[in-house]
This record gives structure tokens, C-alpha cells and sequence, in this order.
């Protein structure tokens, strides 16, 4: 097998890419099948689509080096269809080594944080600082993908459309040459 340029640039581009993951992301989903639809109490909604948390994680044991229980925030979601699905993303720096759980009860989410690291510094131990979280609700098409990425589907979908005569050309230049 002949090791040819372009799959020398296809790996550097794969090894820069892995460069520049920077965060981590939980994802749930689920359908829902209890509305919660009183509008003075609602933290997510699917218009706002987002929510940016401040959450301070308690102290780490230092035996362990994690927190033995968790900062837990409830976000009640309003706006909802009944029997349809969602996806639930909590996404966070990476430079903030916090581990977060979520759960879906049927009116609101659970997002539950765990600081998971260990220091020399016993302040830093038992005051962590605090972790930025963002909080995406995307309805689900077809109860798989994400509304957010259907923008995406359309692009590479009209390349790869766009690409074909040009493959055809390329075909029968080959078989020419």
C-alpha cells in the first residue's frame, strides 16, 4: 500500500482536530411525557434553547479525589410537546476537571456535579473553584437527531451532491489515462 500525500494531510488534519477538543459534554435524552407549563417557574425552554451556569462544586475528599456528593441544580423546562423526544446537553471546559451527571424526572432536569481532581493545595481541595456550565434542550427529528445539526446535514448533503460530476470527471480521466 503506497502511502500517498493526501492521506498524510487527511491524518494531520484528524491530529489537529483532536487538538482542539477543549470540553466535555453530558447528553441525555428523552421523551417527554409530563408537561410542566407554569411560566413563572421556568429555567429551560425550547425557544431560549440554552442556559449558562455558575455551579460551585463542594470539597474534594482527598483520599478519593473526588467530591463525595454532589452540587445539584433543577431546571424545570416548560414549552415542551407531550410524547415527544429531547436531547439534554450539559457541556463544560475541560480545564475544569468536574464530572456532571444528568437526569430527566418528567417535569425537570437534575444536573448533578462532581469536582474529580487532586491538589497539594488543601484550599484549592476544599474550595474548588467554580465550574461555567451551558445547558442546551434540543428537540430530537425523528427521535434521533438534533435540531441544532440539521444545518450541518444540509451543507454536507449539498457537497457531497455537488461533488459528484466531479468524481465522474476525475473517473474518466483515469480511464483515458
Amino acid at each position: 500500500m503506497r502511502f500517498t500525500y493526501s492521506s498524510f494531510l487527511f491524518i494531520a488534519l484528524l491530529i489537529h482536530l483532536l487538538g482542539l477538543t477543549m470540553g466535555n459534554t453530558e447528553i441525555i435524552n428523552f421523551k417527554a411525557t409530563h408537561l410542566y407549563n407554569r411560566s413563572d417557574n421556568c429555567q429551560l425552554t425550547i425557544r431560549d434553547r440554552s442556559q449558562t451556569l455558575l455551579l460551585q462544586p463542594r470539597s474534594v475528599d482527598s483520599k478519593e479525589g473526588i467530591s463525595k456528593s454532589a452540587t445539584t441544580v433543577a431546571l424545570h423546562t416548560c414549552e415542551l410537546k407531550e410524547n415527544a423526544w429531547y436531547q439534554l446537553r450539559a457541556s463544560w471546559p475541560a480545564v475544569y476537571p468536574s464530572e456532571i451527571d444528568l437526569t430527566w424526572n418528567g417535569t425537570h432536569c437534575l444536573v448533578h456535579l462532581y469536582a474529580s481532581f487532586y491538589s497539594s493545595n488543601s484550599s484549592l481541595m476544599k474550595n474548588p473553584h467554580p465550574v461555567p456550565v451551558q445547558i442546551d434542550l434540543d428537540p430530537l427529528i425523528a427521535g434521533f437527531l438534533p435540531n441544532s445539526v440539521i444545518p450541518i446535514v444540509f451543507v454536507i448533503t449539498a457537497l457531497v451532491i455537488c461533488s459528484i460530476p466531479f468524481a465522474f470527471l476525475i473517473l474518466r480521466k483515469q480511464k483515458q489515462d
